[in-house]
């Protein structure tokens, strides 16, 4: 019997080619899409896993108070892992990492890039296997550090690295002591070189880690039930303990779970691998709807062609089918389909994922060795979309009653049936509609964000990243001196961050005529004296800094104009505000024009600019002329080069740093784009293969109306009229889902389009264009048709 119904089914298959054509390209595309999001949503839960106490790993988080809100950090003090140690009997172990930038090198070997320090806990806490050293005493002396394979092939290649020197910054020795094997991929913190935390001395200064200062990442190692024993409602008397009540009141700390940072948590360490959790959601609503499509095409195409199908049927039950055995024909027939549909999907995941890959920033592959949860994904697929895409279609074609059907009055369906099928294909135009809407949405956005001004301007700039600001302060004026004298070089200024990228950090400041215990929260950066002027913003009352005038860089301050407009000040020009924690009182003597300090998605802060202490800048600007751009960037590391011989010149433009912050919204645009293509081309081909049976069931219809006068247009105009009115519902029900959908997503902006009424006109015209241009073959063709051909055995 089986064997019999697979014979039918391939000659079903073979004899309506066009039929099985869609059927089969939709469902594999579906299904393609459904496989590859399925491994980056796989690959995007598998972070962290690979440890072996992941479950009990935990990070400490931080939330401040302050008067403008609560920010929240992963930065804790050195002081904080002995002592949670010492007074917890939950916590089993901890460590501290801490993140560092520095030039590293080994003879002649010279490269600039981060690493990090550890306590040696950290090769107890984590699984990073050692395959060279001892993890009990690798990171226990000052100056010594355990490395991975890549750095130790990137350094020494051939050489043994054990025992072997690698000096920092020029002048800081590291001894070799271990080897780890490669970190695995799906670990969100990325390191190739781990010093041990006790060098942090030497290099840095320890007593900043050990005395509060929140500059460290803090990972606790739990017993298995200690969260039961609420851990971390005792935070709040630690921190009394070892701080104070006010300490206490202001900063709330909590345990992250190691397997959520990656997808969940705001903040990381320098380095670190993140993502959103939003994303892998997104991703899989779209593969969703896609499939959803090609199926609600193979149902309305298998419904609309039944009358092809109604004498088998009717024949069948003749001679003794009973109606469960059609069921598990036709079921079997949309089984198999979906079978050759995986086949094909399978061979379109292998065509397509590097695209894929780049897009996501992935390295994904589809990889069958070992993987059980991806066979039973593709055979749970493959049976659900066989069986919900035929269930509809075998139980309509099995209710046939076999007197109508070989009396050749089988009716196309019923009021029911026809209904659903016209139902079906408004609900898979209007995702089709959703998708389009967005992404002319996301491109409008994107065309906002690029070409807004934001204040300040940002072409040509290069932007030289400090290392070592305490060095640089004393030679701050040399270095300009120097790059000026270059006639490719236009200008030079230093800030303690860059425009449009860093909005400060929230300080909190007593402006004059405020209670000292209810100071504002303005953030604070650091500029040099021509930092307005570089940038062209505007000083629209008072003075900008002079150097003419010595108190400028200790006792004056410059305010924008959101943050006069916050302290309510009418005059601002000579008021006094207190900085420096209470120490010092500090003159406004300018406002400047609102910038944007940050990023569009954030609001533009308050802000206090001054000059910062000992003149300590992280950030050198440039401005350059844009011909002879790479002669230009040379002089500039020659230069950088005879004043820090130990450090390599990091540098960027400043555009391209800014534009780096919307790499999201990027990449959302373009998922949208191939979103909306990929709905729209399936929609077609089920509206094409729609129109086909339409047109073939009303051929003698055309052929009375071409005798009885019709004309060619008025023809076409008549097909196409019903499927048009099928797009315009579908219209009806995306226009207020997508309205809801962008909006949501807006909001991640602080300064963003207002969309009108004629996207969603725009959007509804080109369906509704596609659709009718798909259609159109169809409809020409039925009505350019010999109307003797049709009407013959009339």
């Amino acid at each position: 019997m089986f064997k019999n119904y697979f014979k039918i089914a391939v000659r079903n298959l073979l004899k309506y080619k066009v039929f099985s054509f869609i059927n089969i390209s939709g469902l594999a595309v579906g299904m393609a899409c459904c496989i590859v999001i399925f491994l980056f949503v796989q690959d995007e839960l598998s972070y962290d896993r690979y440890h072996e106490n992941s479950e009990y790993i935990y990070r400490i988080a931080n939330e401040l108070t302050i008067p403008t809100g609560v920010s929240r950090s992963v930065f804790t003090g050195g002081w904080m892992a002995p002592n949670l140690i010492n007074d917890f009997p939950e916590v089993l172990n901890a460590v501290r990492i801490q993140d560092y930038h520095g030039v590293m090198s080994y003879e002649d070997k010279r490269f600039d890039e981060f690493h990090h320090y550890a306590d040696p806990s950290l090769l107890d806490i984590f699984t990073f296997p050692l395959i060279r050293g001892n993890k009990k005493t690798a990171l226990t002396e000052p100056n010594t550090a355990v490395i991975t394979e890549e750095f130790a092939e990137k350094y020494f290649g051939e050489e043994d690295p054990m025992g072997k020197t690698i000096v920092i910054d020029g002048k800081h020795n590291f001894k070799i002591t271990g080897i780890l094997k490669k970190i695995p991929y799906n670990s969100h913190i990325r390191f190739t070189f781990i010093g041990s935390y006790t060098s942090l001395k030497n290099l840095i200064g320890l007593e900043r880690f050990e005395e509060g200062s929140n500059l460290l990442a803090t990972y606790l190692l739990l017993e298995k039930n200690a969260l039961d024993n609420e851990i971390e409602q005792k935070f709040n008397d630690f921190l009394v303990k070892h701080k104070s009540e006010r300490y206490a009141s202001h900063n709330k700390y909590f345990l992250e779970p190691l397997t959520s940072i990656y997808l969940y948590a705001e903040d990381t360490l320098s380095n670190a691998r993140h993502s959103d959790i939003t994303y892998s959601y997104m991703l899989s609503l779209i593969a969703l709807a896609i499939l959803i499509i090609a199926c609600i095409n193979f149902i309305n195409l298998s419904t609309a062609r039944a009358s092809h199908r109604s004498r088998e049927v009717g024949l069948r039950k003749v001679v003794g089918a009973y109606r469960l055995q059609l069921i598990w024909q036709f079921l079997g027939e949309s089984v198999l389909l979906s079978f050759i549909a995986l086949f094909i999907a399978v061979l379109l995941v292998f065509l397509f994922m590097p695209g894929f890959n780049d897009l996501s920033d992935k390295h994904l592959t589809l990889d069958f060795s070992g993987n059980l949860l991806l066979y039973i994904v593709l055979a749970v697929i493959t049976l659900v979309v066989g069986i919900l895409s035929g269930c509809y279609p075998a139980f309509f074609l099995a209710s046939f009653q076999p007197a109508e059907v070989l009396k050749g009055s089988v009716k196309q369906g019923s009021v029911i049936s026809v209904f659903m099928r016209k139902g079906l294909v408004i609900f898979q135009f209007a995702l089709s509609l959703v998708f389009i809407i967005g992404t002319i949405i996301v491109l409008i956005q994107l065309d906002f964000i690029r070409n807004r001004y934001l204040g300040f301007d940002k072409d040509m700039v290069v932007i030289i990243t400090v290392d070592k600001v305490s060095s640089m302060s004393p030679r701050y004026d040399m270095i300009k001196a120097e790059f000026l004298q270059n006639p490719n070089i236009l200008d030079v200024t230093a800030s303690g961050s860059n425009p449009g990228t860093y909005g400060g950090h929230g300080k909190a400041f007593a402006p004059e005529g405020f209670p000292e215990d209810e100071p504002v929260t303005l953030s604070e950066l650091g500029v040099s004296y021509t930092f307005f002027e570089f940038y062209g913003i505007d000083i629209i009352e008072g003075r900008n800094f002079s150097q003419e005038m010595p108190t400028d860089e200790t006792e004056a301050v410059i305010l924008n104009e959101t943050a006069v407009k916050m302290i309510g000040w009418e005059e601002p020009i000579g008021k006094q505000i207190v900085i420096d924690r209470g120490e010092t009182k500090a003159t406004v003597i300018g406002v400047v024009k609102d910038f944007h300090s940050g990023s569009l998605h954030e609001e533009i802060k308050p802000s206090l600019f001054r000059i910062p202490f000992f003149k300590w800048y992280g950030n050198f600007a440039v401005k350059i002329r844009p011909n002879n751009v790479q002669g230009t960037i040379a002089f500039l590391e020659d230069k950088w080069r005879e004043y820090f011989p130990e450090s390599v010149l990091r540098y960027g433009f400043l555009d391209e740093k800014i534009a780096s912050y919307y790499k999201e919204e990027e990449r959302t645009s373009r998922i949208f784009e191939f979103s909306s293509v990929l709905a729209v081309i399936l929609a077609c081909l089920g509206l094409f293969g729609l129109a086909s049976f339409s047109a073939e069931r009303r051929v003698k219809e055309i052929g009375i109306r071409k005798a009885l006068g019709a004309t060619v247009p008025g023809i076409v105009m008549l097909l196409s009229k019903d499927f048009a009115k099928l797009v315009i519902a579908a219209n009806v029900i995306a226009w207020p889902v997508a309205y809801l959908i962008m909006d949501r997503w807006l909001q991640n902006f602080a300064y963003r389009i207002s969309f009108g009424w004629w996207i969603f006109l725009l959007a509804g015209i080109l369906t509704l264009a596609i659709a009718l241009i798909t259609i159109s073959y169809q409809s020409i063709k039925a009505a350019t048709a010999n109307p003797i051909d049709s009407l013959r055995y009339e």
